[in-house]
């Protein structure tokens, strides 16, 4: 598909770096919006703090959702340059400790089609081992696996986890195992927030947090689905819609990320 990229110009740093952060983003429900939040995330601390940020899509095979690679356009913003396959270098045995797929600020640890053809996900030990040798102090892990016992081994390794909620009934009836599963975690160590995404005047409020039982640290409104169609075909990021950004950046502050 023929897409014009968009590329917007960031200083690349090469400062050293001193961020330790592991930041876990999970979704409640299909198309929560957990990969829109979380390059957000990205971008904006990799801007804030002047500082190398790697986005890992931690995924099984049979995810239901589109390759990231496909979604940000990375076969077209790699064009004539190396992409590395973390995935297949990892399932191979190969060491990934120097190898980064910098674009615009962001480190890009990605699932891509060559990967899927090996028809196998990676191990849990393989992934523990992708996300303890990617060459970075600040990594946002966007989760999309299957198994809880495999999910709860990947969190203990975070520093933060952000649940992103979508509001509609079928979603959070769809994802209310996960999400129980989640608050189950709360005061055990690590800090949950949870962003409740695409709010808007036909949800029913009072039977909403009835069934969430969980205050929102952030609630971000309905967005323009035409605004997101429209990141996609100019292959730009999330965070070039301003209410969107905007919204993340104050929770940002919020919880002394930026």
């Amino acid at each position: 598909m023929k897409r014009f990229l968009f590329r917007e110009q960031v200083k690349e740093s090469n400062n050293p770096r001193y961020l330790s952060l592991k930041v876990g983003v999970v979704g409640i429900g299909r198309q929560s919006g957990v990969t829109s939040v979380g390059t957000t995330i990205a971008r904006l601390v990799s801007r804030a703090k002047d500082e190398l940020v790697q986005y890992v899509e931690m995924r099984d095979l049979n995810c239901k959702k589109p390759l990231i690679y496909h979604t940000y356009g990375m076969d077209m913003r790699f064009l004539g340059r190396e992409f590395t396959d973390f995935y297949k270098e990892t399932a191979e045995g190969n060491s990934v400790k120097t190898k980064v797929n910098r674009e615009e600020g962001i480190g890009w640890v990605l699932m891509t089609e060559d990967f899927k053809r090996y028809n196998r996900n990676l191990t849990l030990i393989e992934k523990l081992h992708l996300l303890h040798n990617i060459d970075s102090g600040f990594i946002v892990a966007d989760f999309d696996v299957n198994s809880f016992q495999e999910l709860n081994t990947l969190l203990k390794e975070m520093s933060k986890i952000i649940v992103v909620i979508d509001p509609a009934p079928s979603k959070l009836i769809f994802g209310k195992d996960l999400l129980d599963y989640l608050k189950s975690l709360e005061g055990k160590g690590t800090p949950l927030y949870y962003i409740l995404n695409k709010m808007n005047e036909g949800v029913n409020k009072r039977e909403l947090f009835d069934f969430l039982k969980v205050k929102p640290d952030l609630t971000i409104p309905l967005i323009d689905q035409r605004e997101f169609y429209n990141i996609e075909y100019a292959m730009t990021f999330p965070d070039s819609i301003e209410p969107f950004k905007t919204s993340i950046l104050e929770f940002l502050k919020n919880i002394k990320m930026v």
